[in-house]
């Protein structure tokens, strides 16, 4: 499947969000639409208080949308927020200790990541956290990702946060 057919969808969808979660649904759709997707979470930073909460979840049992957590400034968050760069790792394994929800994101049966820094206004403001079976991420989708995912993130988050509750 081309990227075309998907992002034309999005394009349909995103045009007729009224809330955060049809803004990040049409986002999700189009993500599981290109790559495999198992799950898919949006975290919204909250810089003032150093803190980070997830807004959207494809898995409101393992991964709810209620709380927050302290926002760590290490160099996995300075890769995403300084240098903007996406991160995709095909067997987390190697980075375990980088997170510390390892065995629950295992559990789930997933093992590589997509984290995509969504940058609106001169800052970096959520990510996008795309998660499926170890070795689903080649190489070869890294273009894709960047070209059509970053800034469909940016446009949800964008549509969402015109939305979002006051």
């Amino acid at each position: 499947m081309t990227p075309e057919m998907p992002r034309a969808a999005f394009a349909a969808a995103i045009a007729d969000a009224t809330s955060p979660a049809a803004a990040y649904g049409a986002l999700h759709a189009l993500a599981s639409a290109l790559l495999p997707a198992r799950l898919v979470t949006v975290t919204m930073l909250d810089r003032q208080n150093m803190l980070a909460r997830r807004v959207y979840t494809s898995d409101a049992v393992a991964y709810p949308t209620t709380g927050t957590k302290p926002i760590i400034e290490d160099d996995w968050f300075r890769s995403i927020d300084t240098l903007r760069q996406t991160h995709i790792s095909n067997d987390i394994a190697n980075e375990k200790d980088d997170f510390a929800d390892y065995d629950l994101i295992l559990s789930l049966g997933c093992q590589a990541i997509i984290n995509l820094p969504v940058a609106l206004g001169g800052k970096v403001v959520a990510t996008v956290n795309i998660l499926d079976a170890k070795g689903s991420y080649p190489a070869e989708i890294a273009p894709m990702v960047e070209d059509v995912l970053k800034p469909a993130a940016m446009l949800a988050t964008a549509v969402a946060m015109l939305h979002a509750p006051a």
